[in-house]
């Protein structure tokens, strides 16, 4: 199906799974212009961080999606008003920490953790206030997941791109990843 939109996975999803319970909430505006909206049976924007995690977690709590997108606007915001690394970069970073122990606790609560997975990075690092350039400080980024399947405690080795966590996800799904995609499963991770 054409969204108008270049192919990404929430499109690549109801297309191959057409049935399929797909959300997708952000509280940074933008996000909502980079997938593929009419393919998600929930499209939500926040205003600000709590409130996403809260109607995140009914969401999870009452759909159980087969897939979720979930984006938050800090620590970001924080890098570029008070400075990468800043007391209040890191405050920010330990709030979103307790955001998505709440997210995970409610996959935990809702039987879903034997067959979800969490991927959990961001689009890129930064320096001073901003990013852009080319030093490892704003190219580099986490790529963290966990989930059955999942190697516990492992240390990827090979350079992983932002849009590898696409054809990750395709993968773990079993679904054909489009010619037109650059990225590739990270195929080290699983067991």
């Amino acid at each position: 199906t054409d969204y108008g939109l270049f192919p990404g996975i929430v499109g690549l999803i109801r297309d191959t799974r057409p049935e399929a319970e797909i959300g997708c909430a952000y509280t940074w505006p933008v996000i909502g212009c980079l997938y593929e909206q009419q393919a998600a049976n929930w499209n939500y924007r926040a205003t600000e961080d709590r409130q996403l995690t809260d109607s995140i977690c009914c969401y999870l709590h009452d759909k159980r999606p087969l897939f979720t997108f979930i984006s938050f606007a800090q620590p970001d915001g924080a890098g570029h008003q008070y400075g990468w690394e800043s007391a209040e970069y890191q405050a920010k970073c330990r709030e979103i920490d307790a955001y998505v122990g709440r997210i995970v606790q409610t996959v935990r609560d809702t039987d879903l953790a034997d067959k979800t997975a969490i991927i959990f990075t961001s689009d890129h690092g930064g320096t001073g206030k901003g990013h852009g350039g080319k030093t490892m400080l704003e190219m580099e980024s986490p790529f963290v997941i966990c989930g059955p399947g999942i190697k516990q405690g492992f240390h990827i080795e090979e350079s992983v791109m932002v849009y590898d966590c696409a054809a990750t996800i395709a993968h773990m799904l079993g679904i054909e990843i489009p010619q037109v995609w650059r990225g590739r499963p990270v195929d080290s991770i699983f067991e």
